[in-house]
């Protein structure tokens, strides 16, 4: 929201709707996820999960409306903070940055839709009220303007609450560690909604929940963009809040000069999109440390993120710090910390850019998959899948992966260019790596625009005690799979005229070998002791 976040240690003293949530939670059952909340003091309705028992997780985002400076945030050292003190920040001029163009909308399969509570709905200690039909048009303009950003290979639905809350609103999401997502290192939290599009699969529906403001009395319904200078933008606001919802959100913390990101080990994929001014990710910084409270503040450099956008970093600490952009050098982005009366902010900005570095698609769309899915028959992986409404498509790259994270392309499969009905497609790996192998789709326009689909992961049989090359062909490196040995094995690879190319020795049970200066060939590797096996080597990259 447009406000401040601060993290606490404790919960006292305070009313209710002036107290930070405080929670410091150990262990936790095996299932769940956890809400952090962009907003006013919401009652804790999620449980939080780790997956090591005793892990712990400190996690506080108390928020408060803000439309001008910043009060300072004091540490007292019992643990409590003073509550921010918030007025409507003055009219400075207008300002209008109309929303980007739809592309491809009417194509889309999947949706974004609100449902809107009834009066007297409660949903996580806030009592909702009747939506006014203004207000609901708003919204739903707001969500359109995001959908017609979003790649969705899910629906998406928010829970909408109109209730008295302290600023224009907020937004709370569950989040969760995606263990069976490869390229998380099952160490990064996900936002529901995004999680889901990653996974091509549904975890919760409501996946977030936005709260405005039905308290305040200067809004501008309109979704021309025109509030005048005694009015405050609701399509604004709820594009920003949608925008945390969506995921522009980080677990940052900052006490007595100290700053931290995550817990033992775990993450938010906000964070991990964050930079220093030198070029820095945070992520390599220790944590908790000086150096990170520094950067929260301002006085240790900037913090970016990877569009080398300038993050809000004010001095003293407030929680909303980078979850939002810097207002002050970025006056036009959405995700800034301040809204002034009579301004309209209906473009994702730079914020677009960004949630396409934490995992959304973004922009045209030149096909939507309704399905994708690989198994294993045998020791083949097939994979299959549905398109539906092909617009000036080129076709797909089919990507396999051992860890889910480097990736080589396998084949490309011709796409139908415009087409109105569903297609459907097949491709056979008759070569996946043993165990584990990750596939993903590259979809390719032919003005270029690239979209990743959802990871897939095959697991085939495998015979511990044989002798086994993977992948062939091989481009770059070749893996051998030996039987348990305690001693290494000494080997030599030998093109077709008998010619030593490669001498070296292999260490039980798996071993790395780099091919990259064999020219494309057949090859025969002969190892001690063992069967002679042959491999293809494919051309250079």
């Amino acid at each position: 929201m447009f406000e401040f976040s601060l993290l606490g240690l404790t919960r006292n003293g305070y009313h209710a709707t002036l107290q930070p949530v405080l929670w410091i939670l150990r262990g936790g059952p095996p299932l769940g996820g956890w809400e952090a909340h962009d907003g006013m003091y919401k009652t804790w309705s999620r449980e939080l999960y780790f997956k090591k028992p005793g892990a712990l997780l400190l996690i506080l985002f108390y928020s408060c409306a803000l439309w001008a400076q910043l009060p300072a945030v004091v540490w007292p050292s019992n643990g409590n903070h003073t509550p921010c003190i918030l007025q409507p920040g003055p009219f400075e001029r207008h300002l209008f940055i109309p929303p980007d163009p739809p592309r491809y909308l009417s194509l889309r399969a999947f949706s974004i839709s609100a449902v809107y509570l009834p009066q007297g709905s409660t949903l996580d200690g806030n009592t909702c009220n009747e939506w006014p039909a203004a207000a609901m048009t708003a919204f739903d303009y707001a969500i359109s303007i995001w959908r017609n950003q979003l790649t969705l290979n899910r629906n998406v639905t928010i829970n909408a609450c109109w209730t008295p809350v302290g600023g224009l609103g907020y937004a709370s999401s569950s989040f969760r560690l995606l263990t069976n997502y490869p390229a998380s290192g099952n160490t990064t939290w996900y936002p529901v909604a995004l999680a889901e599009h990653l996974l091509g699969q549904e975890i919760e529906s409501p996946e977030f929940s936005v709260f405005m403001n039905s308290g305040f009395s200067d809004w501008h319904f309109g979704t021309d963009g025109a509030p005048t200078n005694l009015k405050v933008d609701f399509v604004t606001t709820a594009l920003h809040e949608l925008g945390h919802g969506f995921g522009f959100l980080g677990f940052a913390s900052y006490s007595g000069g100290s700053g931290s990101y995550g817990a033992s080990g775990h993450i938010d994929i906000f964070s991990r999109r964050v930079k220093t001014n030198t070029g820095v990710a945070l992520t390599s910084l220790a944590s908790p440390s000086v150096e990170v409270g520094n950067l929260l503040i301002g006085s240790g450099g900037s913090l970016l993120d990877n569009n080398n956008i300038k993050l809000h970093t004010p001095a003293p600490y407030s929680s909303s710090s980078y979850s939002h952009y810097d207002g002050a050098v970025h006056p036009s982005e959405l995700m800034k910390p301040v809204l002034n009366y009579g301004q309209a902010i209906h473009s994702l900005g730079g914020t677009s850019g960004f949630m396409s570095l934490i995992g959304w698609g973004l922009g045209p769309l030149p096909v939507e998959l309704t399905r994708f899915e690989a198994v294993s028959k045998g020791k083949v992986a097939e994979l299959k899948w549905e398109s539906l409404h092909e617009v000036n498509f080129k076709g797909f790259g089919v990507e396999r992966s051992k860890d889910g994270t480097s990736w080589e392309t396998l084949g490309f499969v011709p796409g139908k260019g415009n087409t109105n009905g569903p297609q459907t497609y097949a491709f056979a790996d008759y070569f996946p790596f043993p165990e584990n192998t990750y596939y993903r789709l590259k979809q390719e326009d032919w003005d270029g625009s690239v979209q990743y689909s959802a990871i897939r992961a095959v697991q085939v049989p495998f015979e511990p005690e044989a002798l086994y090359l993977f992948p062939i062909p091989a481009a770059q490196e070749l893996w051998v799979r030996l039987p348990p040995s305690a001693n290494p094995v000494a080997f030599n690879i030998v093109n077709p005229f008998g010619q030593i190319l490669l001498t070296g020795s292999a260490l039980p049970p798996l071993q790395r070998i780099d091919i990259r200066s064999l020219p494309s060939g057949w090859y025969l590797i002969d190892l001690e002791g063992l069967p002679t096996k042959s491999f293809i080597k494919a051309g250079r990259e």
